[in-house]
């Protein structure tokens, strides 16, 4: 303990002196000293209007002295601004600027710098895969040229697109990567390693000891100002989690004295609100979770969690965990969805570019032939060799491209696969989380929770056990009709049997304040030749989505003979969103969901669709219908008892 005080204390009388001009290159990163003070106060400004004057001036100093390393340094933080500032245009003009003049003058470090920031702003915009393509293909250019800065930032590029799709260990096994590679290169001698060592500290348990070698490596390696107030913080944000309230105010009286604790960054809001909730100062805790929302537009339902938990406040606290929950289930829908639409453009892209080589070979062809012919006259054997050499590269050809489509498709159907795969995991994953969660609310000593309360958590355990239970039937039915091992059974059943089952079967999940009605007008004793619990497949099926969209109103079970003679039509009618007239027809189909913030696979109506088929009848939406959706099932009453169909 006393070697780290000792060490931030020499940290702190170098940061004090950085604004003051001292002899040249008396600076972290050996540039002219006026050049480094017009970087330090342009960063300081990033994402104001203050900032672009700054590093025009220290562009001009760095051109007027010739320092072309500054030129470069300089440049860089004009990048960071439009990165914060989101600005696409201004972002890649200057990247392609530092690029070009980093090359010119010899500095690959920010060559490969300007390429990890687009990989950043890349994520930024939510651009993942093309993200980690960009990447890797730095990593490999870095490689070839055996530049170790380059490998390093492509390793931390990496471990933070990670980050993002929340894979912590993969991301702190590339930052330890990026580690490793800094101690075994000169990268030592002239890089600072402080950040990778606050971004692994930031991803590990805060309970763990582990994390805080990598808190006291910050400091161990720190080389500039910044990486001073990198160590406070991190210092501060782990002492906050391990409620270790003595040494965290230590660390937060430093930063509040160098006047950077701006709650919009997300470290340090989590700092200001650990100092408001230990004052009990919720007032100015509230401020600064508003401040934080409207200044970064981002959601804050964690920060409103440990609001509530300190005011122990717990009904407020289960609410915005279950709008976190939802937040997190629709950005992982929106990322899932991102990926495969640029998947998409890829594989398009390639397309065309394959098209046009085809066209190139194939003019080459004509050239070989028309080459042939000329020299027939010259020698006949001669031309009779080059054709069956020519013939021969024909087929060799045919035969590369029958390999090339293949591996084309070969990939494209893994990519979907493990598209498939993580959309399911990201499904299961949710109403698990909710089971475990509500079973620890109820579990958990010293809560008393009273009667409704406890009514409310075992309600959202059923429902969330019963959505997991459908999750599973529909990838099961999926895989049964696919692999040809599903069967369809005929028996004669009672139909109001069969719609008092479905009915029976989903009346614990119509919302307060919406009515469940049986509306079926048939014969009485009326049966039907069919596969009864395919058919209240199909209605549960439709039953449930008009629970889930559905908050007001009614929802309608009606069987008919009169609408469509011959044959009797189900339906289930409801007074919720409805559906668009031109989104109708496409509704059936596999993985479509209208509203992604509702918790679904998009699969259901797509089974009812292949059900309905092998039972010879039709499903389709109700167009008409203008109050709310309604779902038809047409079914033939011509079946024969004797038929059994398997899929």
């Amino acid at each position: 303990m006393n070697a780290r005080i000792v060490i931030l204390t020499c940290l702190l009388v170098v940061s004090s002196v950085f604004s003051s001009k001292v002899s040249a290159q008396n600076n972290p990163y050996e540039i002219d000293d006026q050049v480094y003070d017009y970087f330090t106060m342009s960063r300081k400004a990033k994402g104001t209007d203050r900032c672009i004057p700054y590093v025009r001036a220290g562009q001009q100093v760095a051109l007027d002295k010739g320092d072309y390393k500054g030129l470069c340094v300089i440049t860089s933080s004009e990048l960071a601004h439009y990165f914060a500032l989101g600005d696409d245009a201004n972002f890649n003009r200057v990247a392609d600027e530092l690029r070009k003049i980093s090359r010119q003058y010899g500095y690959s470090q920010y060559y490969y710098h300007s390429f990890n920031s687009e990989v950043s702003f890349l994520l930024n915009k939510g651009r993942v895969v093309s993200a980690l393509d960009l990447a890797n293909e730095v990593m490999h250019e870095a490689e070839r040229e055996n530049d170790a800065y380059g490998v390093f930032g492509s390793y931390r590029a990496i471990a933070n697109i990670y980050h993002l799709r929340g894979n912590k260990r993969l991301a702190v096994e590339n930052y330890k990567k990026a580690i490793d590679w800094y101690w075994n290169t000169d990268l030592k001698e002239t890089q600072s390693i402080s950040q990778t060592y606050f971004d692994v500290s930031t991803l590990m348990p805060a309970k763990d000891d582990s994390t805080l070698f990598y808190v006291e490596k910050v400091i161990e390696t720190a080389k500039t100002y910044a990486d001073t107030l990198r160590y406070a913080t991190a210092a501060a944000l782990i002492y906050s989690a391990r409620e270790e309230y003595d040494d965290f105010y230590r660390y937060f009286d430093y930063l509040e004295k160098e006047n950077v604790l701006n709650p919009i960054d997300e470290n340090y809001l989590s700092i200001l609100l650990t100092d408001a909730f230990q004052r009990k100062d919720f007032e100015e805790a509230e401020r600064l979770i508003h401040e934080n929302a409207s200044s970064t537009n981002r959601e804050v339902y964690g920060e409103w969690i440990e609001y509530a938990k300190a005011k122990g406040d717990w009904k407020m606290a289960f609410e915005n965990l279950e709008k976190q929950q939802d937040h997190k289930d629709s950005l992982a829908t929106e990322a899932s969805a991102s990926d495969i639409a640029e998947y998409s453009v890829k594989f398009r892209t390639e397309h065309i570019e394959n098209q046009a080589r085809h066209k190139r070979q194939s003019l080459v062809i004509i050239v070989m032939v028309l080459v042939t012919a000329l020299f027939i006259i010259v020698s006949f054997l001669i031309t009779y060799l080059l054709l069956i050499k020519h013939k021969q590269f024909l087929e060799l050809e045919a035969m590369n491209k029958v390999i090339d489509e293949a591996r084309v498709k070969a990939e494209s159907g893994s990519k979907m696969k493990d598209l498939f795969v993580q959309n399911m995991s990201h499904e299961i994953r949710t109403p698990l989380n909710a089971i475990l969660g509500f079973s620890q609310l109820l579990s958990s000593p010293g809560l008393d929770w009273d009667d409704a309360e406890k009514e409310q958590f075992s309600k959202a355990i059923m429902n969330n056990g019963e959505m997991l239970t459908m999750l599973i039937d529909d990838i099961l039915n999926i895989a049964d009709i696919e692999s040809g091992n599903y069967s369809i059974n005929i028996t004669n059943v009672s139909v109001d049997k069969i719609l008092d089952s479905s009915i029976s079967s989903v009346e614990y999940r119509v919302p307060d304040g919406v009515a469940l009605i049986n509306n079926a007008k048939l014969p009485e004793g009326f049966t039907l030749n069919t596969d009864p619990g395919r058919v209240q497949q199909i209605l549960i099926n439709y039953l449930t989505n008009a629970c889930k969209h559905t908050v007001k109103g009614s929802i309608t079970v009606d069987a008919s003979l009169e609408e469509n003679p011959g044959m009797i039509t189900f339906s289930v009618t409801d007074t919720g969103e409805g559906i668009p007239k031109e989104k109708a027809e496409h509704i059936f189909e596999r993985f479509t969901k209208l509203n992604s913030f509702v918790q679904g696979t998009g699969l259901g109506l797509n089974i009812c669709k292949m059900v309905s088929q092998k039972l010879k009848g039709t499903v389709k939406v109700d167009t008409s219908y203008t109050e709310g959706a309604r779902f038809v099932f047409i079914h033939p009453l011509d079946l024969e008892l004797t038929d059994y169909m398997k899929a």
